[in-house]
C-alpha cells in the first residue's frame, strides 16, 4: 500500500488498484497505462474495473430512508415489510450484463447504500459504479495489451456514464 497527496495505490498478488479523490481523474488512466505498457508488459491481466464512488450528505435519517424506500419499497415484503418503520435497504446492487460492443463477461454494477453515522450526527448515501471488463485471452502479453487498450478506449466514457447514473439517482 502506498499513498501520496493525490494517489492511493494497492498492489497484491492478484490485484492492482489505484484511486484518487482529486481530479483530474485521467491521471489514474495515464499511470496505469504507463505502468502496464512500459514497465510490466509481461504481467498477466484478465479483468479491468473502472470505478466511481460518490458520497452524498443528507439532512437526517428520514432523507436516507426516503431514498431507500424509493429504490427498495417495503410493500413486496408483506406483513414483515410493514413493520420496517426503521431500517430497510442496507445495500442495493443493479447489474447490466451483455453490453453491446464489449467482450463477454463484462458488466456495469451500480450499488447504492445508506451511510448511517447517526452517532456522529451524519447521514448520507453512497453510490458506486463498477464498469467491469473481462477478456478471454489469457496469454499474458496479449491479455495485458488487450486490458490496457480497453482502459485507454473506455476510461472517459466510463466516468461520464458513471456520473450520469449517479446524478440520476
Amino acid at each position: 500500500m502506498f499513498g501520496a497527496d493525490w494517489l492511493n495505490l494497492i498492489v497484491q498478488p492478484e490485484r492492482f488498484a489505484i484511486s484518487t479523490t482529486q481530479s483530474p481523474f485521467v491521471r489514474l488512466q495515464d499511470l496505469a497505462v504507463r505502468i502496464f505498457r512500459e514497465h510490466l508488459p509481461h504481467t498477466p491481466l484478465a479483468v479491468l474495473g473502472i470505478n466511481r464512488e460518490v458520497h452524498f450528505s443528507v439532512q437526517n435519517f428520514a432523507e436516507c430512508n426516503k431514498l431507500s424506500r424509493l429504490l427498495a419499497p417495503v410493500a413486496p415484503w408483506g406483513d414483515w415489510g410493514e413493520k420496517l418503520k426503521l431500517g430497510g435497504m442496507t445495500s442495493l446492487t443493479m447489474t447490466q450484463l451483455n453490453l453491446e460492443g464489449r467482450p463477454p463477461g463484462g458488466a456495469i454494477n451500480v450499488t447504492v447504500e445508506p451511510l448511517n453515522q447517526g452517532g456522529q450526527g451524519r447521514f448520507g448515501i453512497s453510490v458506486r459504479v463498477n464498469d467491469h471488463y473481462t477478456i478471454e485471452n489469457l496469454d499474458s502479453q496479449m491479455a495485458n495489451r488487450e486490458i490496457v487498450a480497453l482502459l485507454e478506449k473506455n476510461f472517459d466514457e466510463s466516468l461520464r456514464r458513471a456520473d450520469q447514473i449517479i446524478d440520476h439517482i
